[in-house]
């Protein structure tokens, strides 16, 4: 029952005169009306609601005048007549907050149980800086998601985390070796060196950090592949020359997979590099997955 107005009202009657009257309680009784439904036509009923309305709208919707719309629709259905349990439905034109909670089981379970089954497969990390991270790409577009991508389609169960952190430098890298390991990744793809060689950093800095990076990886039992990059020309053939070696020592000293260039086959397609000439465009970023993913393949298992 719900009380519609105050027992004791207070009301204006003429200016500066205030005076208090006293008024029934009016009591308005609401009579439910129950009837019966099949559990299978009520689950018809919650899905349909949610087709029809968007996710952030669902649940105001989910109040039993639209759920009794669905239901009459499809109460005659050989469905509804089938030996499904019964289940009361209550019609007292108020939402029902069971029927939301059931409604977030329904929605929220499959998709519970798609990361459960994901933080059970193995990680591969691809450790990098702002190649891996996807700068300027759209969020969901940077490699390591076309890698995903890539590794589901070919029936390879693996779980890929983005580790990229844009203007990180090899020393910045060797900093953040922990927070990788604490993913416990099966495989790492590391990619740095860019922003050291932007930035002009001694080569001897760069290949010490670079070697403890993948030191501190194998030691802790992680496989370990290593993805080059180059220079721009204005950076002098000398230079550049010494900074391309680093890559091809550290594989050879480590006996770890080398991928030489990251943006192989990708420079010369247009539509795949960004105005700034340095990152990845979407496009750009799915041949760089397929690049890591040619890379990765001996390591993987099915």
């Amino acid at each position: 029952m719900i009380a519609t107005n105050c027992p004791c009202g207070i009301s204006r009657s003429i200016p500066r005169r205030i005076s208090t009257v006293r008024v029934p309680l009016r009591i308005d009784f609401l009579k439910p009306r129950t009837s019966i439904i099949p559990v299978s036509v009520f689950l018809q009923a919650i899905a349909e609601c949610g087709e029809t309305y968007p996710a952030s709208r669902l649940f105001r919707r989910l109040s039993i005048k639209n759920l009794s719309r669905i239901v009459k629709k499809r109460s005659n259905s050989p469905l509804a007549k089938n030996t499904f349990p019964r289940i009361p439905l209550y019609n007292a034109g108020v939402k029902l907050f069971s029927f939301a909670v059931l409604a977030a089981v329904l929605f929220l379970l499959p998709a519970s149980a798609h990361a459960a089954a994901s933080d059970s497969q193995p990680v591969i990390a691809c450790f990098g800086d702002s190649l891996t991270a996807g700068h300027g790409a759209a969020f969901g577009h940077a490699y390591p998601d076309y890698l995903q991508q890539l590794l589901d389609a070919r029936g390879y169960r693996y779980r890929v985390v983005n580790k990229g952190i844009s203007g990180d430098t090899t020393k910045d890298g060797l900093a953040r070796v922990k927070d990788v390991l604490a993913a416990h990744p099966a495989i790492v793809v590391v990619e740095f060196g860019g922003n050291d060689g932007l930035r002009g950093l001694p080569i001897t800095a760069t290949r010490a950090n670079l070697d403890q990076i993948i030191a501190l990886l194998k030691d802790a039992g992680v496989k370990v592949v290593l993805a080059g990059i180059t220079l721009p020309p204005d950076y002098g053939p000398d230079y550049i020359r010494d900074f391309n070696q680093t890559y091809a020592l550290a594989a050879k000293k480590f006996n770890i997979p080398l991928l030489p260039f990251l943006y192989a086959h990708v420079y010369t397609v247009p539509g795949t590099i960004q105005a700034d000439g340095i990152h990845a465009t979407a496009k750009g970023n799915q041949l760089v997955a397929e690049n890591v993913f040619g890379l990765l393949r001996p390591l993987l298992k099915k």
